[in-house]
């Protein structure tokens, strides 16, 4: 999930492309001695997608909310070679998070819970419950044991088991706790299940018919949603994961999402994310004061040189701000940048090198406004 990895650590295009004008974003793209942002992007993606031996990546970037760029490189299928698509849906991990405490946010803003509440006031049986927040858990700041770390260096073996979340918080509650509630910073999926399981409990609804109707139609996502088995809408690719022992690259397109829960399974295109990005950078659908509360970053070593992690929300030191994802078959990174009203969206069809899919989004990042550069991958 995420750009990370968890019991490990490895460090995880034919389309159209729209006329971009002349000084629509940085200085970069303004008539200079060097050639135009778009035709250095065009160069740069396939040798980067070649040295970090990923199969395809689409790159989409908007400006003021309009798309001024959209286009797909490699190839969907690495037997066949058929060439990937702009709008093929995808598996977007951890982004999957933000939808997640955006309800949270919204059922804050509406009195229906406060984010000091305890855990335990919700959910039975959760270790120290009595005094971890749901902000704690919108921190990654809970202490708690995290279940993936149980689940995922075994995926291969069951790929396609449907998992409940009470099967999820079943192991998590059994998993040792790592630390004092609030006291650090510690990414697991743990914490956003519970979360998850809260937004259930506190709308009546379930997390599906929640997202789709507070959050995916008010932005008018079409393609987004919160699946209920393998599957994933037409069109999409292949994609490409080494999560097994062997960490030998497979097809991992049918494997079940639904590990992540409310943490990691949905699914999306590349236009959807990028609207949906644009939305939490904007504070769109959630409270003046939700949002100053989710932008409280906290020192997050682990999500990049320099960052801070607010409630499931990245604030990097170039000035973007969104949240990435990661889960067999997928990368996808989605991020806004305030101020100069940018949105950038990369998709990769492979969850393998995950430091050369970082490198990649920097470059993309370099290339478009490269006074705002992405922060370097983490060290620890």
């Amino acid at each position: 999930m995420g750009a990370r990895t968890h019991g490990r650590r490895r460090a995880a295009v034919v389309g159209v492309a729209i006329v971009i004008t002349a000084g629509l974003l940085t200085a970069s793209a303004s008539a200079t001695s060097n050639p135009p942002w778009k035709a250095k992007l065009n160069k740069r993606v396939p040798a980067a997608l070649e040295k970090g031996d990923l199969p395809g990546a689409i790159v989409g970037v908007w400006k003021d909310g309009k798309r001024v760029y959209l286009k797909a490189f490699g190839v969907t299928d690495t037997t066949t070679g058929a060439p990937l698509e702009t709008d093929s849906h995808v598996r977007i991990g951890s982004l999957t998070k933000a939808f997640t405490i955006m309800g949270i946010l919204q059922l804050a803003a509406d009195g229906k819970l406060d984010l000091d509440d305890p855990i335990g006031e919700y959910i039975d049986g959760v270790p120290n419950g009595d005094v971890i927040t749901l902000r704690h858990l919108a921190q990654m700041r809970s202490g708690l044991g995290d279940y993936s770390a149980v689940l995922v260096p075994n995926l291969n073996q069951d790929p396609q088991k449907q998992y409940t979340t009470q099967e999820l918080l079943d192991i998590a509650v059994k998993e040792p706790v790592r630390a004092e509630p609030g006291s650090e910073f510690d990414y697991n999926n743990t914490n956003t299940t519970l979360l998850g399981a809260v937004l259930e409990k506190v709308s009546g609804t379930s997390r599906a018919q929640y997202v789709q109707e507070h959050i995916a139609k008010p932005l008018g996502l079409e393609d987004t949603s919160v699946p209920s088995s393998n599957a994933i809408p037409e069109p999409h690719g292949r994609g490409y994961g080494d999560w097994n022992p062997q960490e030998e690259v497979e097809d991992e397109t049918d494997w079940s999402p639904s590990w992540g829960n409310a943490a990691g399974d949905m699914i999306s295109t590349v236009d959807d994310i990028a609207t949906f990005t644009r939305a939490l950078g904007t504070g769109k659908l959630i409270s003046r004061e939700m949002q100053r509360e989710r932008d409280k970053g906290l020192p997050a070593a682990t999500e990049g040189v320099g960052a801070k992690y607010g409630l499931a929300y990245e604030l990097h030191p170039g000035g973007w701000q969104g949240h990435n994802g990661r889960i067999p078959g997928w990368t996808t990174y989605p991020y806004y940048l305030p101020g100069k009203d940018v949105t950038i969206v990369l998709s990769i069809n492979s969850s393998t090198n995950v430091l050369e899919s970082w490198e990649l989004f920097q470059t993309v990042v370099e290339t478009i406004t490269p006074g705002h550069p992405f922060s370097d991958p983490p060290t620890e």
